[in-house]
């Protein structure tokens, strides 16, 4: 990669180039060396802090954060399991839980977080709840269809009896 110019004056600035120098173009870090008796790597560092960290450097920096991240999250979690294998392997007792008791006393416990229940399970329930109530509505409308068939059938029946009734009496005078 070729040095910038603007590298190249901030490089002889500092490795203390004479005015001579300045009138040779010069691009590469062995043109440099060659100039100033100065030794290859030499100009390398000093090119390297001019330029400050590479991209290189940075993500390199980046993944050294996250993998240190990453170890403090392992830790944690190896911590957790250990503690819940160690409150597993205690006998469990079964004891009264009577509200001022002097076991209740002896050992407070921690109130159970509740935690609201997952969007999907509430969704699933309220489709569930409208499945019924669509089946509820559907049989509701069959039994009030079945009802009115009825009431037209009995009305149809008591209307022909009253014909008949009519028509097998005598007229009245």
């Amino acid at each position: 990669m070729p040095i910038k110019d603007e590298e190249i004056f901030e490089l002889l600035e500092r490795l203390a180039a004479t005015e001579e120098m300045f009138k040779v173009p010069v691009s590469t870090i062995r043109d440099v060396a060659e100039l100033t008796d100065a030794s290859p790597n030499l100009i390398a560092r000093l090119l390297g802090e001019i330029r400050g960290p590479g991209e290189l450097e940075k993500i390199v920096g980046r993944l050294d954060e996250h993998t240190a991240l990453l170890n403090e999250v392992a830790h944690k979690v190896r911590k957790l399991e250990e503690k819940s294998t160690e409150v597993s392997a205690e006998p469990r007792i079964n004891r009264p839980n009577v509200v001022g008791s002097t076991l209740q006393k002896q050992r407070a416990r921690a109130p159970k977080i509740e935690e609201p229940p997952p969007q999907a399970w509430i969704e699933a329930k309220r489709k569930i709840e409208l499945d019924q109530q669509k089946e509820w509505q559907r049989r509701t409308d069959e039994i009030n269809v079945v009802l009115k068939r009825n009431l037209v059938y009995f009305g149809l029946v008591v209307f022909v009896i009253w014909i008949i009734y009519l028509a097998s009496s005598p007229p009245q005078n």
